[in-house]
């Protein structure tokens, strides 16, 4: 029997070489392969593409993949990067590491500063720092969405990995290969990830580098239109993007002192969600925004019924992302079970000149009350009254319908800002876990996003070079990104907001034998060593480099930040002398840490999303219109380490979500799970967990997901 091979000649088939190969990929691996060789003889006939045997073994190894012999998924993940190799190795035969990078820059793939900061020597040198035996360390998810979503043309994923590490180092006064080596280590070994836009753009001429933005604007046409603008800029640029409505005045509001004009807050949603199918990121996916909007504005209820079916279908918005932004005294009133009041802002600003949107804490309180006493006096007339807990119940009812809205906890989140002296923040962002001050018109939250995998970090001191190597890495990627909006310009200037986030906790503590339950002590070690490193590394870069603009008066400088992890630090006096440092040099980011989902990020990596249980020990990725197995990388080792996420009680994760906050200076995409065939996990049971979660410090709430009845939960794969 003949085969085909890539070149179009012919050969006799030969059965050793298939054999050696599925022995190659099944080397180190807890797998029999006798078990893919049986296979063999039912996928050829004369004639057959090398490329059909190998794809057809590929598939073979991933469709006997299991819970119970889950490597057979690497398996299926070597051959599939064996195809991915000899598709590029032609490309790359014969060149030195300079000669390949120019013909990559010659061709428009690469964007030519790389060639201006590295002469041809030091690109051959670093050239040497390349392990293309770690491509092997992925399983066929991992392989599969890395070479189709992020690799360019002619790259492997060490390549990439490399020429990140060489651009972002590019920033730096020294240009050492000691922080290439040591970036290209972290992420070749996947002990850091690098955010979407990151690891898709870096590489590309003028690529956006920026995950998270979020855009206020003021009550006016240009503004609307200008930032409807702004999003579609940032959504063709790769980023997902927070909105925040609450200064538009309500539906039946005065237009040109004509009252009953205004139309409100849905017809502006409806414009962001058309903006966000037309405009995506780049041809790979969707736009994403969440729309934001205070809970004491008059059209909230409107705003909470824009996805539903019911009702008219021109007032619908189904393709962004609701977000209810609630004050602490809202959770007040709720638990006296007291009247809450709806209000215009445009009817606050111009009759009683308040601004509710801009305050938090006492001065909303006072605010606010000057406003129910106002309208108890005939002052106002655009206002609803309900019972707090009517618009929770309410909430509720779209949390077990559609995972949404999320919620922003306003007070909690800015009684730690640590830049409350020169403004607010109003909402989160896409994935509600990085944000920062945000004017409108003037000054666009900004944040680049790596995350620590916390399931390849093989003790604490890998850990603490991950984070400062990230911490750098970040830093270093705010003067090397294109931002697609001017306001993204000036906040980064200003506030030089990172996101350091991490991924894996899970497997950080199947690894060790432990579990949630058990191991809140470590939990509570690992992000105080997470947080201290990453702080630390900033100082450091202050010292080099100077302080973020808007510094002085922070409470970084007043020394307030420092105190708060003091509080519950195990040693208090090092954290103190970190102020010391501080007092010394200043500290280079306003915002240093935040944990994302990191949905698609974890599937390339091998690890459970995020720092919250897995979902299921084996569940199916169907984002690429193929069932693909993913299973978490200790399964084999310790089964009994990847307990359900719904299996938990959420009390005890508030516990664990929280423990963590105290450490993460931003916030935490925090997604709440609930059984519906749990009987015990009814509405009261949802509304006291969305209560105790603000009372423990919680900043916000995510999606809530729902395990359908009869059914097991599978993690978002999108």
């Amino acid at each position: 029997m003949l085969v085909q091979k890539r070149d179009g000649s012919t050969e006799q088939f030969d059965l050793a070489k298939i054999k050696q190969v599925i022995g190659w990929a099944s080397q180190n691996l807890q797998v029999n392969p006798l078990q893919l060789e049986s296979k063999i003889s039912a996928i050829f006939n004369d004639g057959v593409k090398t490329e059909a045997i190998q794809e057809n073994l590929t598939y073979a190894a991933l469709s006997m993949t299991t819970a119970e012999e889950p490597h057979w998924s690497y398996v299926a993940g070597r051959l599939l990067m064996m195809k991915h190799w000899k598709e590029t190795d032609e490309t790359r035969q014969g060149q030195g590491f300079a000669k390949f990078v120019h013909s990559q820059v010659d061709a428009g793939l690469y964007a030519p500063h790389i060639i201006e900061h590295y002469s041809d020597e030091e690109l051959n040198l670093a050239g040497r720092l390349l392990a293309p035996e770690r491509d092997l360390d992925y399983d066929f998810a991992g392989a599969d969405k890395l070479i189709k979503g992020y690799l360019v043309k002619n790259e492997t994923p060490q390549i990439a990995y490399l020429m990140c590490a060489l651009l972002i180092n590019s920033q730096s006064k020294e240009k050492s290969l000691e922080f290439v080596q040591d970036l290209y280590d972290g992420l070749s070994l996947r002990r850091l990830s690098l955010a979407t836009p990151f690891l898709r753009n870096l590489r590309r001429p003028e690529g956006n580098l920026s995950s998270c933005f979020i855009i206020s604007m003021n009550d006016d046409l240009d503004s609307i239109f200008d930032n409807i603008k702004n999003f579609a800029r940032i959504s063709k640029e790769g980023g997902g993007c927070g909105v925040l409505l609450s200064n538009i005045r309500a539906s039946g509001s005065w237009v040109r002192g004509r009252k009953d004009t205004s139309k409100g807050v849905i017809p502006i949603a409806k414009l962001f969600n058309d903006t966000a199918t037309y405009v995506d990121q780049g041809g790979t996916r969707q736009g994403a925004v969440t729309l934001a909007l205070d809970v004491w504005h008059a059209d909230i209820h409107a705003f909470l019924e824009m996805q539903t079916e019911v009702g008219d279908q021109r007032a619908k918005a189904f393709d962004v992302f609701p977000q209810v932004v609630t004050p602490d005294y809202f959770w007040e009133v709720d638990g006296e079970n007291g009247d809450w009041h709806l209000f215009d802002p445009y009817e606050l600003r111009t009759v009683l000149d308040i601004d509710l949107v801009n305050c938090f804490g006492d001065e909303f309180v006072k605010n606010y009350k000057e406003a129910v006493k106002a309208y108890e006096q005939g002052k106002l007339q655009i206002v609803t009254v309900v019972k707090a807990r009517e618009l929770i119940k309410e909430i509720i009812k779209l949390h077990v319908e559609s995972g949404l809205p999320y919620l922003f906890y306003k007070c909690t989140v800015n009684r730690l800002n640590p830049n409350k002296h020169t403004g607010i923040i109003p909402c989160g962002n896409l994935c509600v876990e990085s944000y920062s001050n945000v004017l409108a018109d003037e000054e666009a939250h900004t944040c680049n996003l790596i995350s620590v995998n916390l399931a390849n970090q093989p003790d604490f001191f890998a850990l603490e070079i991950s984070c400062r190597t990230a911490v750098r890495a970040l830093d270093y990627a705010i003067d090397l990104t294109a931002t697609p909006i001017r306001e993204s310009n000036v906040h980064n200037n200003k506030y030089r907001t990172i996101g350091v986030g991490a991924m894996g906790l899970n497997d950080f503590l199947a690894a060790r034998n432990t579990n949630y339950e058990s191991g809140m002590d470590l939990i509570n070690e690992l992000f105080e060593e997470f947080a201290y490193a990453c702080i630390s590394e900033s100082i450091k870069i202050s010292e080099e480099r100077g302080a973020f603009e808007a510094f002085q008066g922070s409470m970084w400088d007043t020394g307030e930040r420092i105190e708060e992890y003091a509080k519950h630090a195990s040693d208090p006096s090092r954290w103190e002398s970190l102020q010391v440092a501080i007092n010394k040099h200043g500290i280079r980011n306003s915002q240093i840490m935040a944990i994302a989902p990191n949905t698609s990020s974890s599937i390339i990596h091998g690890c459970v999303a995020s720092i919250l249980p897995v979902y299921s020990a084996l569940f199916y990725d169907e984002s690429n219109h193929r069932a693909v197995p993913i299973v978490p990388p200790y399964l084999h080792e310790n089964p009994l380490g990847y307990k359900a996420y719904k299996h938990f009680s959420k009390y005890v994760m508030n516990d664990i979500v929280s423990t963590v906050q105290r450490w993460v200076d931003t916030g935490i995409s925090y997604e709440m799970t609930f059984d519906l065939n749990n009987d015990q996990e009814d509405a009261f049971y949802r509304y006291q967990a969305l209560r105790d979660a603000w009372k423990k410090g919680i900043k916000c709430i995510y999606y809530t997901r729902n395990v359908d009845l009869d059914s097991s939960c599978t993690a978002c794969a999108n």
